[in-house]
Order: C-alpha cells, then sequence, then structure tokens
C-alpha cells in the first residue's frame, strides 16, 4: 500500500507551495491578478517562469483559502488552475523562491513519482465538465 495515496488536489497544493510566491511579489512587484485576468481572455501564458509559478501558487492561496474558495470546482478558476498546473509541474523552482518545507514535502511524496502525480491531476481535470459560469459553491 502507498504511505502517500495520489490525491490530486493535494498533488495541486504542494506543487503549488513549494514556490514562495509571497517573496517573489514582494521581491518584483508582478501583478498575478492582472496576469491571471489576461490569461481567462486569450489563454495564453506568455510569462516567464517565475510568473508562471506564482500565478500558480496565487490561485491555490484564493481557491483554497482567499477569495476563491467558494469557487466550484468545475469552474473557470479551478479549471485555470488545473491548466497550470500542467504548465509548472516540470519547472524547477529557482532557489530564492523554494519554500523550504513545502519543497520538502514535494520531493518526498511526489518528485519521485512526478509522472504518476501529473497522470492523477490529468485524469481529475479531464472528469470535470468545466462551466465558466457555474455558480458560487455556498
Amino acid at each position: 500500500m502507498d504511505p502517500w495515496p495520489l490525491k490530486s488536489d493535494e498533488v495541486l497544493t504542494l506543487c503549488a507551495l513549494r514556490f514562495d510566491g509571497y517573496r517573489y511579489l514582494e521581491d518584483t512587484g508582478f501583478d498575478a491578478e492582472a496576469a491571471i485576468d489576461a490569461y481567462m481572455e486569450t489563454e495564453m501564458w506568455d510569462r516567464c517562469d517565475e510568473e508562471k509559478l506564482c500565478v500558480f501558487f496565487i490561485l491555490q492561496r484564493c481557491l483554497c483559502k482567499w477569495s476563491l474558495v467558494y469557487e466550484p470546482p468545475n469552474g473557470r478558476y479551478w479549471r485555470v488552475f488545473r491548466q497550470m498546473f500542467f504548465e509548472v509541474v516540470e519547472l524547477e523552482v529557482p532557489e530564492k523562491y523554494a519554500e523550504p518545507n513545502w519543497m520538502a514535502d514535494w520531493v518526498e511524496h511526489y518528485e519521485w513519482r512526478r509522472a504518476k502525480a501529473i497522470s492523477s491531476v490529468r485524469r481529475s481535470h479531464s472528469a470535470y465538465k468545466y462551466d465558466d459560469n457555474a455558480p458560487y459553491d455556498f
């Protein structure tokens, strides 16, 4: 039996939190909200790797802790968050922005079986019938 089962939401969370998005925002002044809005309009990411990692981090924080906690799992922000995973999961996190505790958890639980983790998220992502106008899930 696997000591750490592959649960797509946990894979997404650890992948996002391995990057210290707060520090990146503080250091750069990057406007993650504008980047998310631009993606919503174009569905194209013309950002550097660090900005992609930061957007992914911010989406995780918003969906799981902040302003988007009532976003339905088949809504547009979860769709974008899951799509972003495939953009960032293979990226190396720059040492300056690696969050040590979350990075250690990622390495221990998922890095060594990254392909299986990606498949887990892909299955979950494919299972949703996304609705960009889905009502909030109160």
